[in-house]
């Protein structure tokens, strides 16, 4: 492991890797994580994003978001060694916590609309502090009907159709640097409790959520009856070759896979 300068290299990265393609705001630190020179993962980190994050540790007093560091990216190929991510998170804590004394806190999210519950978070000692994020996302539609993730922020100069979904909320974790674990728990007294049961909540309600945005899988808009659908129930029509859900398109009399419109 290492810190990379050329932060272009661990950008490049993440759009190519990690789920969201998207790298975000500019970067502190970009760490690389590399198996006989080869680069296979990379850790990103920034400041937090809300102004006003530093309020989350009221009992420590903090002035503002410079002593928190916030770990956007995590992102590994897919060809990896058990407990790699593990590994590379100790280095970097270790890294940051021996060369950025003004640092007090690490915080970072676990996204369950991909279904990341934090798994690898809490199997590193970091500990659950409460939900972050939006819950309702703004995707763009193309030309085909599929929806990908924007922001609301640039809706201004948008020049696709866009629609709002439902999405879950993220799991938030903190990891104290100054502090011990058990310092920092007695410090927060019942809030860990009141977290821990919220996670296990909405972990359960997520899981049985019936609200069809929340739902796995690329999701399409349906050009013909307006309907989201999963990709899963994408069909195309042989005639006017559109595609929409299986619902709108369909076998006709003589086998032949059809919209209604065509048929």
């Amino acid at each position: 492991m290492k810190l990379i300068h050329k932060k272009k290299e661990c950008y490049d990265f993440v759009k190519q890797y990690h789920y969201t393609k998207m790298v975000g705001a500019g970067s502190k630190y970009c760490f690389g994580l590399f198996q006989n020179d080869i680069l296979i993962g990379v850790g990103l980190w920034r400041q937090p994003n809300g102004r006003l994050t530093y309020k989350l540790f009221e009992e420590f007093r903090l002035e503002d978001n410079s002593s928190i560091l916030d770990l956007t990216r995590l992102c590994l190929i897919d060809d990896t060694l058990k407990n790699t991510e593990s590994f590379f998170l100790s280095k970097m804590i270790k890294w940051i916590k021996n060369n950025d004394k003004d640092i007090h806190f690490l915080i970072t999210y676990a996204d369950y609309n991909q279904g990341h519950s934090g798994i690898i978070y809490r199997a590193s000692n970091w500990i659950v502090f409460g939900t972050g994020g939006d819950n309702r996302k703004v995707y763009d539609i193309n030309e085909d009907g599929k929806l990908s993730l924007t922001s609301s922020r640039w809706l201004k100069d948008k020049k696709n159709k866009t629609i709002t979904l439902k999405i879950k909320k993220k799991f938030r974790f903190v990891y104290p640097l100054k502090i011990k674990r058990n310092k920092y728990l007695k410090i927060i007294g019942d809030k860990i409790d009141t977290w821990k049961s919220l996670h296990s909540k909405l972990k359960k309600e997520y899981d049985n959520e019936n609200i069809f945005s929340l739902k796995e899988g690329e999701k399409y808009l349906c050009r013909f009856c307006n309907k989201i659908y999963l990709e899963e129930d994408l069909e195309e029509c042989e005639f006017c070759n559109h595609i929409g859900c299986n619902e709108c398109i369909g076998f006709d009399g003589d086998n032949n896979y059809l919209c209604d419109k065509c048929l």
